[in-house]
């Protein structure tokens, strides 16, 4: 476990973090992580294939961050929110979570300009989901 939010990190780190192969969750939420300054960033990410959980809220991450995470077939919860995603996350269907075939989580909320509507319509669906089941209904 690697817990280094609110550090003011950049990109840079990325290759350092790299040569961590057994680790499974990090959290670099709330630095300054672009995923656009160093070309290779998160392809440096991609190695870590024990990876279970990354955090990515609150940084500049784009949606072109998810095409380079496709190595991370452990990967169990994906935090994305609050960051600068647009549209339509479609990388998300490339990623190779099939060792699993699900993911436990994957937290989108805030990660791009959502109408006022739609903030409404999330509060409601958060508030119906039955949080105590492992599975979710069909």
């Amino acid at each position: 476990m690697l817990d280094l939010k609110y550090n003011y990190l950049n990109d840079s780190i990325l290759l350092s973090l790299s040569e961590l192969s057994s680790l499974r969750y990090l959290d670099l939420s709330y630095n300054r992580i672009e995923g656009s300054s160093h070309s290779r960033g998160f392809q440096w990410i991609s190695r870590l294939t024990k990876l279970e959980t990354l955090v990515l809220s609150g940084n500049s991450l784009k949606n072109s961050v998810l095409l380079h995470m496709r190595n991370l077939s452990f990967l169990k919860n994906l935090r994305l929110s609050d960051n600068h995603l647009e549209g339509r996350v479609l990388h998300i269907q490339d990623l190779k979570f099939a060792s699993r075939n699900y993911m436990e989580s994957f937290d989108y909320e805030y990660a791009s300009y959502n109408p006022v509507a739609f903030d409404i319509a999330n509060h409601f669906c958060e508030m119906a989901a039955d949080y105590t089941q492992i599975h979710p209904r069909n």
